[in-house]
């Protein structure tokens, strides 16, 4: 088993039993790997106050106590589904009647005593990951929402301020006027762009939890993705070269067949594509082709560059590195999901003013 004690991950257990004896033999199995810290109260009073002090993720709660028994313990806690922490409650003494409370208040799961405590850790693993995935998908929602909301706001700013001067006719003249529209379809052109790369985003990641694989000739997606991208590269100024070809030779591409999931690769070469044009000063280099065990697939450009202490980071879920350009922070994140997925491997190689190659190897 592997230990889910990492930084940042909430580990904390807490359990309320008047049962010394009880307490210690749940410490001491949950202790044993090292998985948990445990904490213990002897009633609910002692319960609720430990409960707001430490804030643990998840509570095994007897239900007969003194001072506060376990069902006051839940009136007093009130938790709701979106409350970062569950309850297992552990009763020798619980009828129909008192699972239905607890039930009701909220409790996760019922396990009677005497339990077996393979049953127990088991319990209490499956409980705690689904918590920490909703305490990871919550924190990955603020983070979205976070984003999208500064981004709406730059381009909105102008079209409500200059569409104000307009209405107020405070214009010195015919071009100032023209001059203010003109900015607000730039500003609206920006705003409509930012919520099509939302959309986007948030159709891959639909379409990522998803794998179905099939035999699919990777150079037709590559080349389509190109084509489709080939008038913002040409109004950029940009060259690009598919194996170290220009467009015109394009037909010579000797033909790649895999089995993959042909809409997660085309996701891929778009994000990877689209970054390279986003940074590329007048260059691109699309490479594919085959090995022996599967086939190397990469995009590099002449930009800027990535500072070597991010190469790590940029895959993460709204990253973006210092300095970098407008964008949701998931193309990269959605690029290393693909790869994973294949069971294939990412590499990034960045010089600094100089070049930027994100290297792919997907297994046949």
């Amino acid at each position: 088993m592997e230990s889910i004690d990492a930084e940042g991950i909430n580990n904390k257990i807490l359990i309320i039993d008047d049962e010394p004896f009880m307490i210690n033999a749940i410490r001491r199995n949950l202790k044993r790997y090292n998985y948990y810290e445990v904490l213990s109260a002897k009633n609910g009073k002692e319960g609720l106050e430990l409960y707001y002090d430490v804030k643990p993720i998840l509570i095994l709660l007897d239900l007969n106590m003194p001072i506060m028994n376990g069902i006051e313990f839940l009136e007093h806690l009130k938790l709701s589904p979106s409350d970062l922490c569950s309850v297992i409650v552990l009763t020798g003494h619980g009828d129909d009647k008192d699972m239905k409370k607890c039930f009701d208040l909220g409790v996760s799961a019922f396990l009677r005593k005497p339990f077996n405590v393979y049953e127990l850790r088991g319990l209490v693993r499956h409980v705690i990951a689904l918590k920490q995935t909703q305490e990871a998908l919550n924190e990955q929602r603020e983070k979205f929402i976070s984003v999208l909301i500064h981004d709406l706001k730059n381009p909105l700013s102008p079209i409500m301020g200059f569409t104000r001067i307009l209405l107020e006719k405070k214009v010195t003249s015919e071009e100032d006027r023209i001059e203010k529209l003109k900015i607000i379809q730039k500003a609206s052109e920006n705003l409509l762009q930012i919520i099509e790369n939302t959309s986007k985003d948030l159709r891959e990641k639909y379409t990522l939890r998803s794998f179905h694989p099939e035999k699919v000739e990777y150079n037709d997606i590559v080349l389509s993705v190109i084509t489709n991208s080939m008038s913002e590269i040409a109004k950029r100024g940009i060259k690009i070269f598919f194996n170290s070809k220009s467009r015109e030779r394009w037909d010579e591409t000797e033909k790649i067949i895999l089995k993959a999931d042909p809409y997660q690769l085309k996701i891929l070469a778009e994000n990877l594509l689209g970054n390279a044009i986003k940074y590329a000063k007048g260059t691109i280099r699309v490479e594919l082709n085959k090995l022996d065990s599967g086939i190397r697939f990469s995009i590099s450009d002449d930009g800027p560059g990535i500072p070597e202490i991010y190469f790590e980071k940029i895959f993460e879920a709204y990253f973006q590195a210092p300095g970098s350009r407008k964008g949701t922070g998931l193309g990269l994140y959605s690029v290393k999901k693909v790869v994973e997925n294949h069971k294939g491997k990412i590499v990034v190689n960045s010089a600094l003013n100089n070049e930027t190659c994100f290297e792919i190897i997907l297994p046949c």
